[in-house]
């Protein structure tokens, strides 16, 4: 199909962005608790605040980067200015890194006697990292859409060709992330900060340069803003809080060619309170009665119902990625400790940890979408094998189970150092495999794999059109709360936990915490999320992207007398979406 044929064409520029503007970000942001323990000398808990928090400002930009490219810039505009904000951030940090002047004298780790940054030298090194995380906002919101909007949702083929376009996005997603955790974090570590944050920049240039070539291809938005319509319908549906809905047949359709959306949505029949404001009041005088705040077409209601919907899954995955969250703060101190020996000559660097769910990502996901996708094809007749929901349901029992098993391997990690004697030498390696915590990333690694994804494309099909971006940025925006709710927790845990003058759960010395009680306590906020998921995705309802949906070149018009809206003279017997 020459539409499809288009998407194709455009998908590999995406696909490069995508991984180069990954493993800059993410090489910055993943050895970032090395940097700020090691060199910058921040205490524990603080170093790994730093991180969550800046993972989490840099997910959440990312709803700033859907906003604009929606309402006033296009996608493209969006993503070359954020990718040259990304760009200054990136060397910003490396002059942090490279300049003596700008990091605090080296000392002997958990040394009293250790000074922290200065103001002026934690000014350049936090300016960096949150114009890095500004830059990175915009690109990760926009580029994914980007490549999206090339496949007819409304063609079987390219339905189908949709999923496997967003699980490929997410195996490049990932390949940018290995290439970070792994190459640019090794350089990082064994060579020198500054020369892995130089390699970053390089592919921070070369992926604006990349997304500026495919501009021929592109399909490029109008934006517009729907802020004031989704006002609209608010306000109209109050002023009309007193009219009756006797039936969803004298709602006001409006064109099937909607001329503020440009397609259709059906009715459905939740957030029926919403529904008045697409009654006609007779009662009012004729200018009053087609005012766009007195009255809305049901595509508009439906919009506004379409956000309320989504709101409730989108807020049950925030502590799925507060679990994600320890694999680069908490988990990452864990496998530090521990024997990462490859061979006699190779070991595994700290931060190049975290580097397994990643792997593990990397190769299930050719397997789910060329295998188990057309099986449960088959079986359900779902275009994805399994609905979204389902998807990401299964996202969140595997986060359960990953941090039962993280808290297991902590228990037998402070067992060993008992029988060895190496509780009070928190440098010192516990003879312990590196192979043991694979178990608790694996799972990780498959709970991510089926939650983003699942996310990503539930919010840009379920979404209105008019707010892809931003709908799509929300997949980011629950990576970002899961951040901040890690440090929320992390404050609280340690606040609760060191009174009376004890060492806490995550003191600095983990061989004297209790990071086993804290990995229990994810386990158990996430098994109570999950019973609250199950009863929001019970009661969610899906979005009819059928032939009611098509923009259609008729109208509509309201007769004079009995409140009835009329397609073409005759009564609207719309069915109600299932």
């Amino acid at each position: 199909m020459a539409f499809t044929a288009r998407a194709w064409r455009v998908a590999p520029f995406i696909f490069a962005v995508v991984t180069l503007e990954q493993a800059a970000s993410l090489s910055i942001g993943i050895n970032l608790f090395t940097f700020a323990f090691n060199t910058e000398h921040f205490s524990l808990a603080t170093a790994a605040n730093i991180v969550t928090n800046f993972m989490g400002t840099m997910f959440l930009l990312t709803l700033l980067g859907g906003l604009v490219a929606d309402l006033w810039w296009s996608r493209f505009k969006t993503i070359v200015v954020s990718g040259v904000l990304e760009i200054l951030g990136i060397l910003l940090v490396a002059l942090a890194a490279s300049i003596k002047s700008l990091t605090p004298p080296e000392c002997q780790l958990l040394d009293a006697s250790c000074k922290s940054a200065t103001s002026s030298q934690k000014a350049v090194f936090f300016g960096g990292l949150y114009l890095l995380a500004l830059g990175a906002g915009g690109v990760k919101a926009n580029i994914a859409t980007m490549g999206a909007v090339h496949f007819d949702e409304n063609s079987p083929v390219e339905k189908k060709e949709l999923g496997t376009y967003f699980n490929t996005y997410f195996i490049l997603f990932c390949i940018g992330a290995l290439i970070a955790i792994t190459a640019l974090v090794y350089t990082q570590e064994n060579v020198s900060f500054e020369v892995g944050y130089l390699i970053a920049l390089g592919c921070m240039v070369l992926g604006v340069i990349v997304a500026a070539a495919g501009y021929p291809l592109y399909q490029h938005n109008s934006p517009q803003s729907p802020v004031t319509s989704f006002a609209q319908v608010v306000v109209a549906a109050f002023r009309n809080r007193k009219l009756p809905v006797s039936s969803p047949e004298v709602l006001h359709l409006g064109p099937l060619d909607d001329s503020k959306t440009g397609y259709r949505i059906e009715h459905t029949d939740q957030f029926t309170f919403l529904d008045r404001a697409a009654i006609v009041d007779y009662n009012s005088p004729p200018t009053a009665q087609t005012s766009p705040w007195k009255l809305c077409t049901v595509t508009q209601v439906e919009e506004v119902k379409l956000i309320l919907r989504i709101l409730p899954i989108f807020t049950s995955t925030i502590v799925l990625n507060c679990v994600i969250a320890q694999v680069q703060t908490v988990t990452l101190q864990q496998g530090r400790t521990m024997d990462r020996r490859i061979t006699k000559s190779f070991e595994i660097p700290p931060a190049s940890v975290a580097a397994l769910p990643v792997v593990f990502m990397i190769i299930a996901l050719p397997i789910y979408d060329r295998i188990f996708v057309p099986v449960a094809r088959r079986v359900t007749g779902h275009e994805s094998g399994i609905t979204y929901l389902q998807r990401i349901s299964v996202g969140l029992l595997l986060a359960i189970a990953s941090m039962v098993v993280a808290a297991l391997v902590e228990k037998k990690r402070i067992r060993v150092a008992r029988e060895f004697g190496l509780l009070d030498s928190p440098t010192a390696r516990v003879p312990l495999k590196i192979y043991w915590i694979m178990i608790q990333y694996f799972i990780i690694g498959l709970a991510d794999m089926f939650t983003f994804v699942g996310l990503m494309e539930f919010f840009y099909r379920e979404a209105p059109e008019r707010v892809r971006s931003m709908s799509t940025a929300l997949t980011f925006v629950s990576l970002s709360l899961g951040y901040f709710l890690s440090s929320t927790i992390v404050d609280i845990v340690k606040r609760v936990t060191t009174k009376g003058g004890g060492l806490g759960w995550l003191p600095s010395n983990i061989n004297r915490g209790n990071i086993s009680n804290f990995y229990l306590l994810l386990a158990s906020i996430s098994a109570v999320n999950f019973v609250v998921y199950v009863a929001c995705a019970r009661w969610y309802r899906y979005r009819n992207h059928g032939d009611a949906d098509l923009a259609l070149d008729r109208d509509v018009k309201l007769e004079d007398g009995p409140s009835k809206v009329t397609d073409i003279g005759t009564v609207s017997k719309r069915p109600l979406m299932a």
